[in-house]
């Protein structure tokens, strides 16, 4: 169970002398150690094992309420088996708006079809763009996109997901193309600091190729065609579609 602690952030000073009074979760969080700035500062001296004396005990009461309420929050997101859905950035954002969901308050910045919308209006091609709206298409059929994470994309998801196109028909090297989008779009959200690195799927999940069959004319065939005598085909047509034409009708 992760709980908090009270800590003076000695590196940062202001205009009178004081410091940050800062809560610290009291283990590391997916790698990274987090501090919840509280808005309060404290001079050192009045600090001792997490309490303000002096000047500045009048203090306690506000950290201890907050302490207090964070404390319930990381419990809730514990029991609710929710707090593997943040990184270290989106839980300190979280937990300093007062439990206001992350979604919410980033404009709904880690739903997945956000995500992809707004990659999407940066494609170059229409082609590209057409790739992507299908994508969020096949999405949105296997699963309730508005309601989408790009947190709730793990392992388990990419297999059902992976599942479910085979069921519908699409072929090996079809659904590698909705998977490097998703892929891609996960990417997006590490890039911008929206989701950690350690809950990347992709290491995991490896999409499939298929080979596709060899397609290219070969020299012999190429030479057919440079070869052949255009004319004496048009000649050949002229006289069957003569053959074959009615009589004309004479009045």
């Amino acid at each position: 169970m992760i709980t908090t602690n009270i800590i003076l952030e000695k590196k940062i000073t202001n205009k009178e002398g004081k410091h940050a009074v800062k809560l610290c979760l009291n283990q590391y969080f997916k790698g990274e150690q987090v501090f919840i700035n509280l808005k309060l500062a404290a001079f050192a001296k009045n600090f001792e094992n997490g309490t303000l004396k002096g000047s500045d005990k009048y203090l306690n009461s506000l950290i201890a309420a907050k302490k207090t309420q964070i404390d319930s929050l990381l419990q809730n997101l514990e029991l609710s088996n929710e707090l593997h859905k943040f990184s270290p950035k989106t839980l300190k954002k979280y937990l300093e708006n007062g439990g206001v969901h992350i979604a919410e308050k980033s404009g709904e910045q880690l739903f997945f079809k956000t995500r992809l919308t707004e990659f999407a209006k940066k494609c170059n091609t229409q082609s590209t763009l057409s790739g992507y709206n299908l994508t969020l298409k096949k999405v949105a059929d296997f699963c309730d996109m508005e309601k989408l994470l790009i947190t709730d994309i793990n392992v388990a998801w990419l297999k059902d997901f992976d599942d479910f196109c085979t069921t519908s028909g699409m072929t090996t090297n079809g659904k590698a193309v909705y998977l490097r989008n998703i892929r891609t779009i996960y990417n997006d959200a590490i890039d911008r600091e929206l989701v950690g690195q350690e809950t990347y799927p992709f290491r995991r999940f490896k999409i499939k190729h298929a080979e596709t069959k060899h397609r290219n004319a070969s020299i012999e065939d190429l030479r057919k065609i440079l070869n052949f005598d255009c004319k004496k085909f048009i000649e050949q047509q002229k006289e069957m579609a003569r053959a074959v034409a009615p009589a004309p009708i004479v009045y």
